[in-house]
């Protein structure tokens, strides 16, 4: 509730903490050694921050004094074709590797929301770091950055359609929400504002759009 802005800097390794203003603040990596980290949220009900670590295959989530408090993983099976390859046999114990790639508190109750744009899905952990559910079969689509409504639906963008789609918080249906014939480029990151209104940033573009659902 300061304002605060906090990324993370995958080339460097770490988080970095600024004002409202754009003035560095801290440079940090949290308690733990970041390898590649990618997407981060902050539940402002418990101070809790969550990191995803592509490096690391895993979601840190870090107390409010930025202490490792638990490590989210998901070992994944091989595909059919992966583990019928010569070189890695189905009688093999293999996993292929998690890349959690954005995240985001489900601020009803707590849960953390997490893509994972190599292997298209999306999963969702309890409090207590268990994998309860996968959202839904995403098939071609490959889930990045994300938000969630009031109501635990998520919307997110997805790189291979370059659309932003909304699922509700059961993972029971997925719709496309905005497209290229709304005006969409190459969406990079999703919000929502106090209004309901979905704010984009555009890769190809360098603009943040602000879309007003019908």
């Amino acid at each position: 509730n300061s304002g605060k802005i906090v990324i993370t800097d995958p080339e460097a390794g770490d988080v970095k903490v600024f004002s409202r203003h754009g003035k560095l603040l801290l440079t940090s990596e949290f308690g733990c050694h970041l390898l590649r980290p990618h997407g981060i949220d902050y539940n402002p009900l418990t101070g809790e921050i969550a990191v995803c670590d592509q490096g690391a295959h895993c979601v840190y989530l870090h107390d409010p004094t930025g202490m490792v408090r638990r490590i989210l993983t998901l070992p994944r099976p091989l595909s059919p074709d992966e583990a019928d390859s010569p070189t890695q046999p189905r009688s093999e114990s293999k996993f292929l590797p998690f890349l959690p790639s954005h995240v985001k508190f489900d601020r009803r109750n707590g849960h953390l929301i997490v893509t994972d744009n190599e292997n298209q899905s999306i999963y969702v952990f309890n409090t207590d770091g268990e994998c309860i559910s996968e959202l839904c079969a995403l098939q071609d689509l490959k889930p990045s950055a994300l938000c969630v409504d009031g109501k635990g639906a998520v919307y997110f963008t997805d790189t291979s359609t370059q659309c932003v789609h909304k699922i509700n918080a059961e993972g029971q249906q997925a719709e496309v929400l905005l497209g290229p014939e709304d005006g969409l480029g190459e969406p990079l990151a999703v919000a929502m504002d106090t209004y309901g209104r979905i704010v984009i940033t555009e890769n190809s573009t360098g603009l943040v759009k602000t879309f007003c659902l019908k």
